[in-house]
């Protein structure tokens, strides 16, 4: 080859690593599951809570694997880091896989969890929902046929998981009323004779809770506050008063992120190390050569 073209050629190819490691990066879905699609079995429950005798978790790429899962923080830098959880911290679980004895449950796929995983289910509580809630007082539930004045005329929408919750409200600003995108789907007075509305807005794509009665109102006391989280089984219909020991949050152990930053720059110095030892014997070569034809 000519030594000129070999330096080019090699050049290009340093150049472009970067974005070879970078697309070589990138992973879709989850392997195990995948392949494990029918031994899995759906969760009638889906929202669960974090609660490790370590204090937090750390997602694993498939069940019973020493493997630690790592999400990418900077798409620019690409710079991995460990996914963790803490005690009290609140995900969405689809399936569970039976594992040595041992089950583990799989995230739901989804915005909340982009890079779904594997957590053991001894690590995870079952969380009070608003499902849960409209299971209990579905005979309490009337449909709406008042006016949708105060909603309508409201500039600021407190969105709440359930009437009276102790979860966090959404708040919607500058709340833009749509008639034809907005609906009560049903409604619930409480003991202090506030309506609440079961509020869908394909507007602001939300659902929830209103006070229709007071629906910019997020100081109302939370009155409905959610039972503590039990122990899930396989076999064991829910029962909020069963309780369940609670291990208190901690921060994960301090450990050196996977820089992505790296890889380049470890596979260009590595390729431009056996480069130079390339040109070197392929120069020498060419000098032994030309001192041959001299002769």
């Amino acid at each position: 080859m000519n030594i000129k073209r070999f330096i080019v050629l090699f050049v290009a190819v340093i150049l472009l690593m970067p974005y070879i490691t970078a697309h070589a990066d990138v992973v879709v879905g989850n392997r195990f599951r995948s392949e494990n699609r029918e031994e899995l079995e759906p969760l009638k429950q889906r929202a669960f809570c974090v609660n490790a005798p370590e204090g937090y978790v750390i997602i694993k790429d498939e069940p019973g694997s020493k493997k630690d899962m790592y999400q990418r923080k900077n798409p620019d830098a690409y710079i991995n880091r460990l996914i963790t959880y803490k005690n009290g911290d609140i995900v969405n679980m689809s399936h569970t896989y039976l594992y040595k004895g041992e089950y583990w449950g799989f995230m739901e796929i989804g915005h909340s969890s982009a890079y779904p995983g594997w957590i053991p289910m001894d690590y995870l509580l079952i969380a009070y929902t608003s499902s849960d809630f409209e299971k209990e007082n579905r005979d309490k539930f009337y449909s709406y046929t008042d006016d949708y004045d105060e909603i309508y005329s409201a500039e600021t929408l407190v969105v709440w998981s359930w009437p009276g919750s102790d979860r966090p409200k959404r708040v919607i600003d500058n709340y833009i009323s749509k008639d034809e995108t907005s609906s009560i789907d049903f409604a619930y007075q409480d003991e202090e004779g506030r309506v609440w509305g079961s509020f869908t807005s394909w507007y602001y794509r939300t659902g929830g809770w209103v006070c229709l009665s007071d629906p910019e109102n997020s100081e109302i006391p939370s009155f409905n506050p959610a039972p503590s989280p039990i122990k899930w089984s396989p076999d064991v219909e829910v029962d909020w008063t069963a309780g369940a020991t609670l291990y208190p949050p901690a921060d994960p152990p301090e450990t050196p992120p996977f820089d992505m930053t790296s890889l380049p720059f470890i596979i260009a110095a590595s390729s431009l190390a056996v480069g130079v030892v390339v040109f070197i014997w392929i120069f020498k070569k060419q000098k032994k050569a030309k001192s041959g034809e001299g002769r």
